[in-house]
């Protein structure tokens, strides 16, 4: 079977986008099915080869016997435990100079997973998916099955951009007593070079200004604001809230970050 895919091109954080997936024989003439469907971070793939999505690799074995030794005795590694927790905060959208500016917090590196969508026997099915805010490529992956001896399968890239691109300058954490410079990084993604605003707050158990300055938009250049922050006794509160975001002056185009950092 033969499998289409159509996303757009490049989307926007958060927004939903509609992948039309279409399944046909191989005179070209349409067929239902089922297909597993999914996005997924390109950067999870870059940390190891990704293994094969064709069904027939795990359907039609070479048989083979074969001996192995494996000694393990060196990788006894103990009881690890895991923190859990969120990635972003709870913040809202707020209106700036005319403009909506959203701050990002929803982040996943698989943004939709559907293990069977049943496509109908006109061969085409529309699946709306709701982004996530991370700003990468997602790597469009399907898996197709029509009938007992048809399989196929698609892959693509969804690029996800925003025109102007505000980014974390922040350590892991901080301890009571800490003097650092939490900051933010302006990018230009899209459009002309040009002025714009870069702010940085900071709430919670911290003792910081905001910071509000002035910065140069240019292409393949990071711009950077930085505001000095002394992290003070924990009264009820375990995390600081750092939020930092960005306007462009000619457009309005913005970004905006918020992160709890465990104190």
């Amino acid at each position: 079977v033969t499998v289409a895919v159509k996303p757009p091109e490049q989307a926007r954080p958060g927004t939903t986008q509609d992948f039309v997936i279409t399944l046909s024989d191989d005179k070209q003439r349409p067929v239902g099915g089922e297909v597993t469907f999914w996005l997924v971070d390109e950067a999870v793939l870059s940390l190891a080869p990704e293994g094969s999505l064709d069904p027939l690799t795990a359907l039609i074995r070479t048989n083979a016997r074969t001996t192995s030794i494996h000694d393990t005795r060196n990788l006894v590694v103990g009881r690890l435990s895991e923190l859990e927790e969120e990635p972003g905060g709870d913040g809202s959208d707020e209106e700036q100079n005319g403009g909506k500016k959203i701050i990002r917090k929803n982040f996943q590196t698989v943004p939709y997973y559907q293990a069977t969508l049943v496509v109908p026997a006109s061969g085409t099915l529309k699946v709306p998916v709701k982004l996530s805010d991370d700003l990468t490529n997602f790597r469009v992956r399907a898996v197709a099955v029509s009938g007992p001896t048809r399989f196929g399968v698609k892959q693509s890239t969804l690029k996800v951009r925003l025109p102007v691109l505000v980014q974390p300058q922040l350590p892991r954490f901080v301890r009571v007593g800490d003097r650092f410079w939490p900051g933010a990084l302006a990018r230009l993604v899209e459009g002309s070079d040009g002025p714009g605003t870069v702010e940085v707050t900071l709430s919670g158990p911290v003792d910081a200004a905001p910071k509000t300055e002035g910065v140069a938009l240019k292409a393949n250049q990071a711009s950077s604001v930085q505001t000095p922050a002394l992290v003070k006794a924990i009264d009820g509160e375990s995390a600081l809230t750092v939020r930092g975001s960005m306007v462009r002056s000619a457009d309005k185009a913005s970004d905006a970050f918020e992160v709890k950092l465990p104190v």
